[in-house]
């Protein structure tokens, strides 16, 4: 699965870098494109990386937010998801969520809302 890291730097804006886990190809077999040509293409990486420092401002993170590339072959639509995996109990995730779902829906563009979303774990 085609992913990019994301990592605060002590000097500032989070990093992103396209990585793959061992033995996984950075090329999405349900897709011809990877994360880094989808990215590109729909100038998506200063909204991941604005994602991921929402998300770590509003939840008690398990660890560092990623982004996936995902295709849904029944729609044949294709998106960045970022994956957040938080800790805590049900009440204070929900509050968590309602926060950043305010705060997400004012930074993302509506052209680009089908584009990049949110995917919620709690851990």
């Amino acid at each position: 699965m085609n992913q990019l890291s994301l990592t605060q730097r002590s000097d500032g804006p989070i990093a992103v870098a396209q990585t793959a886990p061992a033995g996984a190809s950075l090329h999405s077999a349900a897709s011809p494109s990877s994360l880094d040509e989808f990215t590109r293409l729909h100038d998506l990486a200063s909204l991941i990386s604005s994602g991921a420092e929402l998300a770590s401002r509003c939840f008690d993170l398990d660890q560092p937010v990623h982004a996936e590339l995902v295709s849904d072959q029944e729609t044949g639509e294709t998106w960045v998801e970022l994956v957040i995996l938080a800790r805590g109990d049900i009440p204070e995730v929900r509050q968590a969520r309602r926060r950043f779902t305010k705060e997400w829906l004012r930074l993302v563009p509506s052209e680009k809302a089908l584009l990049i979303r949110p995917g919620l774990s709690l851990v």
